[in-house]
């Protein structure tokens, strides 16, 4: 992906592309009931923190599978190798001129770890997907040991916990597209998963929404900044933070891109939406689902006169919630 750092010449914009926007949401009552049962297996150690009732007012915890690579790149596989008590590095992969591809059957990090992506030499954009059948739930860090731009690509869904926090040093894009076209070259795909072409050398041109309803995209994070800010998701200034999803809801959650673009897109069925560095765009008769802030959530390009937010959505929520910008 190329980097947005020289393409910000227009001053702070924010712009809803939808067909209603409300300045107002109704309370949307979740009733939550989990019952755990503990296994004891003869190879496999499970550890699930015990749910407690909404009932008692206790927001139930998350039980958490492994970060675990599948077998779809052949002998290019993913490699996860532990590097500390609460740290694991991501190795391996697929390497296509200055794109690396990793694959996962389930793609979690537990509350306190952190998952790093290696960055080899000359690797620009490293594109990673989930094969198995469960969302992403990221709890802890996410980062890259480089500068490359980092894609996470799970229909099931991705969930972005109260203390999950990025440590990048490029662009960081999360959808739960089904698969990336490039160009005419081939595509990368987490539904029908094959050890990607050795053309695909270039940028990603499109994500492709198959019949299957997306999965939906939900921020928590108010992790904080060095000196105790709150930023949740944060990308470098002038960078990019794109959240694609079937509907994208930022829950008291915060993303934060100083003089960069927040871009926020929620596809509500089956088509495609092409990918440039100036943004992305809905291929005709494409249907949109519901972008929404709540409960104080916040987006935040606040810099020298520059960084935008773009909202694409057929229903666009704000509810308590704030968006900023240096103008």
């Amino acid at each position: 992906m190329s980097h947005p750092k020289s393409g910000l010449e227009k001053p702070f914009k924010v712009s809803m592309e939808c067909f209603l926007c409300k300045h107002f949401i109704e309370t949307l009552n979740r009733e939550f009931a989990m019952q755990i049962r503990h296994h004891l297996l003869s190879t496999v150690a499970l550890i699930i923190t015990s749910v407690v009732g909404v009932g008692l007012g206790v927001q139930p915890a998350i039980a958490q599978l492994p970060l675990e690579a599948d077998n779809t790149l052949g002998g290019e596989a993913s490699v996860v190798t532990p590097a500390g008590a609460n740290r694991i590095e991501i190795e391996g992969g697929a390497t296509r001129g200055s794109n690396l591809f990793h694959s996962f059957r389930v793609f979690n990090i537990n509350a306190g770890e952190s998952v790093y992506f290696a960055n080899p030499d000359g690797i620009e954009t490293i594109l990673s997907r989930v094969t198995g059948d469960t969302r992403s739930t990221l709890l802890g860090t996410l980062g890259v040991l480089g500068n490359a731009d980092l894609f996470l690509l799970n229909p099931n869904g991705i969930l972005f916990g109260e203390n999950a926090q990025l440590d990048v040093n490029g662009s960081f894009v999360a959808t739960t597209a089904e698969a990336l076209q490039f160009e005419e070259l081939g595509t990368f795909s987490a539904r029908n998963p094959t050890q990607p072409s050795p053309l695909l050398t270039i940028d990603p041109s499109a994500f492709l929404f198959g019949q299957i309803p997306a999965g939906m995209i939900e921020v928590r994070s108010v992790a904080p900044a060095a000196d105790g800010t709150p930023q949740g998701l944060r990308v470098p200034d002038g960078d990019r933070l794109l959240l694609l999803g079937g509907d994208v809801l930022i829950e008291g959650g915060q993303l934060t891109a100083p003089g960069g673009r927040i871009e926020l897109g929620a596809i509500a069925g089956e088509g495609r939406v092409e990918l440039e560095a100036s943004g992305f765009t809905l291929s005709p008769g494409v249907a949109r689902g519901t972008v929404e802030f709540r409960a104080g959530a916040i987006a935040d390009v606040t810099s020298d006169g520059s960084g935008s937010i773009r909202i694409v959505a057929n229903t666009i929520n704000l509810s308590s919630s704030s968006l900023y910008a240096g103008i």
